[in-house]
């Protein structure tokens, strides 16, 4: 169950959140933040699904304080 979990992931300059994307039937969005009162998907980069269904939603780690969420829908 916890390789289906959302991952935090800080890599070369980008803070993001990695999570299992592939799921027919099932809608994602990465959403940030930078005092966890509004939130937007404007400045989020999302991947398409790897050959493994992961995908990772990723901002600039220099952009100052940055939160990320996972919205699932379905």
């Amino acid at each position: 169950m916890a390789a289906f979990l959302p991952d935090a992931v800080l890599a070369d300059g980008f803070l993001g959140l990695s999570f299992y994307g592939d799921s027919p039937g099932v809608a994602h969005s990465v959403q940030t933040s930078a005092g966890l009162q509004n939130w937007t998907t404007s400045s989020v980069t999302l991947s398409p699904p790897d050959a493994n269904g992961y995908r990772i939603g990723s901002v600039s780690a220099g952009a100052g304080d940055r939160f990320l969420r996972l919205v699932v829908s379905f």
